[in-house]
């Protein structure tokens, strides 16, 4: 007889599959907001499962304390997540650097220049990444477009105690934030198991 799958591992699969779309996709605004707000929503889902799975299966109560592996970002992602669930909803922004290459007046050196541009949820993200922009070099007296252009999507301090939390983590890239807690996640889920197993009623 095929042994039931546990609502843990579900839960946890949800999380796995939110991390992978996360980390694949760089140019979509809609699709980074919503699997990094599907990640968030699991990430307290997966706590709040094993409080009854557990408590149905071993006949105690599971202390999600008990895990000393918490970190800055993973209580980053949970205030998210009851801000998103009670107050106000995940917020993303970008930033987009764009690299020029030109010459230096005096030397006709070779220069790189960076010029970086800063878009809130208000800015229509939703409709996809803006556009290049060609910017003017002086000493050449020509219109340069960019040769690189790097992209990364940021957690809005949507309230001061997030923004304080931000900053704390020393973090606010949406796809670091999400690969450094799905990692102490994966062990805390593991430590999840071998203490199930270890409780478990026969």
């Amino acid at each position: 007889m095929k042994t039931k799958t546990l609502d843990t591992e579900i839960v946890f699969r949800d999380l796995t599959r939110a991390n992978k779309k996360i980390r694949h996709q760089h140019k979509n605004p809609d699709a980074v907001r919503r699997w990094f707000t599907s990640f968030v929503t699991n990430s307290q889902k997966l706590t709040d499962t094993m409080r009854k799975e557990y408590n149905e299966l071993t006949g105690r109560k599971w202390e999600a304390s008990t895990f000393t592996g918490w970190t800055p970002i993973t209580n980053l992602i949970k205030k998210l997540r009851n801000t998103d669930l009670h107050e106000l909803p995940i917020r993303i922004r970008l930033l987009q650097t764009q690299v020029y290459h030109g010459f230096e007046a005096e030397t006709n050196k070779p220069v790189e220049m960076r010029v970086q541009m800063g878009y809130t949820s208000e800015a229509g993200l939703e409709k996809g990444i803006p556009g290049e922009f060609a910017v003017e070099d002086l000493n050449q007296k020509q219109m340069l477009t960019p040769q690189e252009r790097e992209l990364e999507f940021q957690v809005e301090g949507i309230i001061a105690e997030i923004e304080k939390m931000i900053e704390k983590a020393a973090m606010r890239d949406v796809h670091a934030l999400t690969a450094e807690c799905y990692r102490t996640l994966s062990q805390y889920y593991g430590f999840y198991e071998t203490e199930l197993a270890a409780n478990r009623k026969a």
